[in-house]
């Protein structure tokens, strides 16, 4: 009994996030499906959805992490995705979706979407392609343009940095690897990096990105890398 709590502690919400949803991802997987309507969706890294296409319907809820929808239009037929704090609708369109614990982040490629937040229906924002904006429980962001090649380079496995705080950057990359990263001190969290790294190997990325930084690396049993 005490095994089965310890379990059940450890991994009830990754097993809940599975019995929810119907497709998931690993870390460090990007997975390609056609939707029941024709549309294509993209799962990113560590992503979890549930789908509702019964009775004429097509929506899609975004459990975790991040996808790419690519809508077959159908007259008269909305295509709904439901992130954490935001719906956004459409018809025929491209777009990314990103959830995490405090916004979900909209990317527009082409098309148009209309944006609303769960929390007030009436605060709602209507994208156009290169934009992005990001929502969360209280707020809206304002909209603002995005580098759509960059943002999204992660279709291509890839991901690019434009001028981007270390830490920052150190975090988008952590994503994509099943191991961990310890981050032995502060002193590089104010460097300022841009590049462009293959996820293919995210350890090697992260080692890559490390050194560019002029931190020392060390793999460690587990697959564990320590960065100081």
């Amino acid at each position: 009994a005490a095994v089965l709590v310890a379990v059940t502690v450890m991994e009830g919400p990754s097993l809940f996030l599975r019995w929810q949803s119907d497709y998931l991802t690993e870390a460090g997987e990007l997975r390609r499906i056609r939707l029941p309507d024709g549309s294509e969706m993209v799962l990113n890294t560590a992503s979890a959805v549930a789908l509702d296409f019964d009775g004429g319907r097509r929506q899609v809820k975004l459990l975790a992490g991040e996808a790419f929808f690519d809508v077959r239009s159908r007259a008269g037929q909305s295509f709904i995705v439901a992130g954490s704090y935001a719906d956004i609708e459409v018809k025929g369109t491209a777009f990314a979706v990103r959830v995490n614990d405090s916004r979900d982040t909209v990317v527009l490629e082409r098309g148009l979407v209309d944006v609303r937040r769960q929390m007030d229906r009436l605060d709602n924002v209507v994208l156009k392609p290169g934009e992005m904006i990001t929502a969360g429980a209280a707020q809206m962001s304002a909209v603002t343009a995005v580098d759509v090649n960059a943002s999204l380079a992660w279709l291509g496995g890839r991901i690019v940095f434009r001028e981007q705080p270390f830490d920052k950057a150190l975090a988008e990359l952590r994503r994509y690897y099943s191991g961990s990263v310890i981050l032995g001190t502060g002193r590089f969290s104010g460097k300022i990096i841009s590049g462009n790294y293959s996820v293919a190997d995210p350890g090697a990325a992260i080692r890559t990105l490390a050194e560019s930084v002029g931190a020392s690396v060390m793999s460690l049993p587990g697959g564990i890398i320590l960065l100081r």
